[in-house]
């Protein structure tokens, strides 16, 4: 079997540490890319340092370390940026605050991906891990998933819920994410952290450049439209696993990355799913008033939290400003929040 070259495209922006990680983590896979390529979103380059440190230790493993200048318009656009400049046949996006388990990694993907010609892109596990700030280590979150009630209600709402052996989206534009993997799923979106495509995707198919920062919904936009085009092509394999620290350097505040949620989410329903359908507009308003219901529920259990009174506020303020812009939005147009960011 003759393997393909291999491209890594790392937007990074802001994150030293974790990107030299990831770097250090790609040296040890068993499968070695063609090429690394570091898209550099911050103002002062703070990657540069990092790969130039690493940049031996690539070369002597006959990788090409490249870092290239972003755009600064976020992480869809440095997805776009390294794609332009990458050569290989398979292309693997990695967000810059991941962790290799396992160092088969690439080479499990690699070998799925050329074994199936119906496959486009494809995804590993990704398991998640918060920082501890008491020890300021990452500890891995095991989803154990909402209650059985829980994900009755978050389903009747039309929100995310959880399935086993379902990654799909739903009408209202959310998603069924699999609260467990026992065989290979196939898909009809992906997650952005960790996944490689063929480069016969990208003829058709790239990130959407209005989704700035980290383009909340950008995976789901990118993988369903692939979905959508080609009516096949992808899948989620539970034989190799990663870790997504979810670093919480260079992000939103709490109030403006809820008004990114509401605002792109309602953006990438009405490119990808209103088509024109009642049931899809309904399915969405109503997913709208189900997060209300939802922390208005966490309020009263939790009597009257103050972190649940913060997110609700938030929340409210969110979808004031949704419907002020809903126009905008409708037809394509995010310049009135995204020069905010």
């Amino acid at each position: 079997m003759i393997m393909p070259k291999v491209s890594v495209i790392i937007p990074t922006k802001d994150r030293p540490k974790d990107l030299g990680e990831l770097l250090k983590g790609i040296l040890t896979q068993d499968y070695r890319p063609l090429e690394v390529i570091v898209v550099d979103d911050s103002q002062s380059m703070t990657a540069l340092p990092v790969v130039n440190s690493l940049r031996n230790k690539f070369i002597s493993s006959g990788i090409d370390l490249l870092h290239i200048k972003g755009s600064g318009e976020g992480l869809p656009s440095a997805r776009n940026i390294g794609i332009t400049n990458s050569k290989g046949d398979i292309v693997c996006f990695f967000d810059d605050d991941i962790l290799f388990l396992d160092k088969s990694t690439i080479r499990k993907l690699v070998t799925f991906m050329i074994s199936n010609s119906k496959v486009l892109c494809v995804q590993p596990i990704i398991l998640t891990a918060y920082i501890d700030r008491s020890t300021q280590e990452y500890k891995i979150y095991v989803a154990k998933g909402p209650s059985p009630i829980e994900n009755a209600i978050y389903k009747v709402l039309m929100v995310t819920y959880c399935d086993i052996d379902r990654f799909d989206v739903r009408r209202s534009g959310m998603s069924i994410f699999p609260l467990k993997v026992t065989k290979v799923i196939e898909a009809r979106r992906l997650s952005g952290c960790f996944f490689c495509c063929k480069r016969e995707v990208f003829r058709k198919v790239l990130f959407d450049t209005k989704l700035k920062r980290w383009g909340y919904m950008e995976d789901l936009d990118f993988s369903y439209r692939v979905y959508s085009i080609y009516n096949r092509g992808l899948y989620l394999v539970p034989y190799t696993k990663i870790l997504h620290k979810c670093s919480p350097a260079s992000r939103l505040p709490s109030e403006k990355q809820r008004q990114m949620e509401i605002i792109y989410w309602a953006y990438v329903f009405f490119k990808n799913f209103f088509k024109g359908s009642i049931i899809n507009l309904f399915s969405f308003l109503w997913a709208l008033v189900g997060y209300g219901l939802i922390i208005l529920g966490r309020l009263i259990v939790k009597d009257g939290d103050k972190n649940e009174w913060r997110k609700l506020i938030f929340l409210l303020k969110a979808y004031l400003r949704l419907l002020k812009n809903m126009k905008n939005i409708i037809q394509g147009d995010l310049e009135f929040f995204n020069r905010e960011l």
